[in-house]
């Protein structure tokens, strides 16, 4: 397993914990964490759609758990 993808599942962890099932699903279920360097998170989304939903609803989300985990800031980027 690669660290991006352990990051990531860590942060669907915290997500879990704030939204519901139905948005977990709905929005989540297809991202796949390509990179984690310094200070980005790079995350594929298959469809241009959802990644447009994500990041206007849920990017600050996302960023807030990623703080939590490594106590600094990070950019993420939806593919």
């Amino acid at each position: 397993m690669s660290l991006a993808q352990e990051v990531w599942d860590e942060v669907m962890a915290i997500l879990n914990e704030r939204l519901t099932p139905i948005a977990i699903k709905t929005w989540f279920s297809e991202c796949q964490p390509v990179e984690l360097d310094d200070c980005r998170f790079i995350v594929y989304v298959s469809r241009p759609e959802k990644r447009d939903i994500i990041l206007r609803r849920f990017e600050d989300e996302i960023k807030k758990a990623l703080s939590e985990l490594f106590a600094t800031d990070f950019d993420i980027l939806i593919l």
